[in-house]
């Protein structure tokens, strides 16, 4: 199997675990929507959750993945590094959640502060805080185990155990009428859920060849500090847009906070399935190179892969907005008018969906290039932009003006990055462009079966043969234009066919 190949089979190893783990994400989505709608209670949820999720991004995936896995990658004493940052992350995660229960009341005050104006929203979320303060502890150790494990190309894993995070929360949503308030359940199966993510992962971290070392060479360590500084700030940097996302909501109409998560909710799918997927592989993939040059070819390469899931998920997802937020949320308490203002929100986050994608990609490029601090500064321009549209057009336009600041945001962020590294480092979009313009002439044309399958006016089945019309089309017109990637997916197609 040729290195491409590989690469590929790895991706999409990834994200056949990542698309079971966000299909039960899916049903938990629904059951959210039908129990609670946009109702001040999940409100108050999306706020007590939101607090270990900023901080999660920093401890966990974002920050701690591109500081551990390029040392890791490296290390000649691989059990003894990684034992030293599991320490680390027990005792600095551990604090930090303690701390996050104990100041719950001013915690969700500093992040909600519209939120006071409910005082029952306000107290549910405080109570809920207590309880979904200890994930933070459990998610850094699971983003520790994910990071050995994709070192040693296992990526199936880790993108499947966030499933039990979801089955926990379904768990929760279904007992919740046995608690006051009901959506306290739900928040406690968070937390649980947030541990068995991490110790599902153990018995294939001991296959791998783990064990705990004594550290003695303090020097990969102090490495590992010194990158986790800086990647750990451009992710806190990055997160600042939710945090004042979720602020500038709670001064919104009561469900604004909803409708911009379950808007988001969606709008991770593909990001979640697909490009964290493809970004998780090429990390190691990136680290490993030698030279400048060969890590220029493997970012080229990941740009291509990147064109074949962004163009056509961002198509699809454009037309369908109002079909998919029908099909999946338009149900129970979830009733027409959040569906119209939902599907709104989508449709403006999806326009920024080829710039975030893009931004992931030229990230792990940064960090394989060993430029932290100028991926920290990119971000904290992007922060600003977002900044100043929350508090320009998200107060006037409520909350359709916030999702166009977080648009804007990602445009002007991928804008700085592309330049920075066209500049410094050679990197061309243009070295691709045969790839791009073939995939999107092969969208374009496959937009025509998928706006036949909109004019039918019942949501399911008109998703439905949206979603395979389009599909189907796009494949044949992929691979009829010679697209280079539409080859491999239909070579290995025939390679399984074959082989059954």
């Amino acid at each position: 199997m040729s290195e491409k190949k590989g690469i590929l089979f790895q991706a999409s190893r990834a994200a056949t675990g990542t698309l079971l783990s966000r299909g039960s994400g899916l049903v938990r989505d629904v059951l959210f929507a039908y129990v609670f709608g946009t109702s001040f209670q999940y409100d108050a949820y999306i706020v007590a959750i939101s607090i270990p999720f900023l901080l999660r991004s920093i401890f966990a995936e974002g920050g701690l993945s591109s500081a551990f896995v390029p040392i890791y990658k490296r290390s000649k004493d691989k059990n003894a590094f990684a034992t030293g940052v599991f320490l680390f992350l027990l005792f600095t995660a551990g604090v930090v959640s303690l701390l996050l229960a104990i100041f719950a009341p001013n915690i969700v005050y500093l992040f909600a502060t519209g939120l006071r104006q409910n005082a029952k929203a306000f107290a549910y979320a405080v109570k809920m805080e207590r309880f979904t303060a200890f994930f933070l502890l459990f998610i850094s150790l699971w983003a520790w185990g994910a990071g050995i494990l994709n070192s040693h190309k296992s990526f199936f894993v880790p993108s499947l155990s966030p499933m039990f995070n979801n089955l926990f929360i379904i768990g929760g949503i279904l007992l919740s009428p046995l608690f006051h308030p009901h959506i306290l359940s739900v928040a406690i199966g968070f937390s649980v859920g947030g541990a068995f993510q991490f110790l599902f992962e153990m018995p294939f971290l001991k296959k791998i060849g783990f064990k705990p070392v004594p550290l003695e060479d303090k020097s990969e360590r102090n490495e590992f500090l010194r990158a986790f500084f800086f990647t750990s700030l451009s992710v806190a940097l990055s997160q600042t847009n939710f945090f004042v996302d979720t602020n500038i909501a709670s001064r919104l109409a009561s469900g604004s906070i909803s409708i911009l998560q379950y808007a988001n909710r969606i709008y991770q799918l593909p990001m979640g399935i697909l490009i964290v997927s493809l970004a998780s592989v090429y990390l190691p993939e990136m680290s490993e190179k030698r030279n400048v040059q060969e890590l220029k070819a493997s970012i080229h390469d990941a740009f291509s892969k990147l064109f074949f899931i962004m163009i056509p998920s961002t198509f699809f997802i454009a037309l369908f907005s109002r079909q998919i937020i029908d099909v999946i949320y338009a149900h129970g308490a979830f009733n027409t008018q959040s569906a119209f203002l939902t599907s709104e929100v989508l449709l403006i986050y999806i326009m920024g969906f080829p710039f975030q994608s893009s931004i992931i990609i030229m990230n792990r490029a940064l960090y394989a290039f060993k430029s932290a601090k100028t991926a920290t500064l990119v971000t904290l321009f992007g922060v600003l932009t977002n900044v100043v549209g929350d508090l320009t057009l998200g107060l006037r336009y409520s909350v359709n003006g916030m999702a166009f600041a977080t648009t804007l945001s990602a445009m002007v962020s991928f804008t700085i990055l592309y330049l920075i590294e066209r500049k410094k480092y050679s990197i061309r979009i243009s070295e691709v462009k045969g790839e791009f313009f073939k995939i999107l002439f092969a969208s374009l044309l496959s937009t025509i079966p998928l706006y036949l399958s909109s004019l039918i006016k019942n949501p399911w089945f008109s998703l439905i043969l949206g979603f395979f019309s389009f599909s189907i089309s796009f494949m044949v017109l992929s691979h009829l234009f010679k697209s280079e990637n539409a080859s491999r997916m239909w070579n290995i197609f025939n390679i399984k066919r074959k082989k059954s």
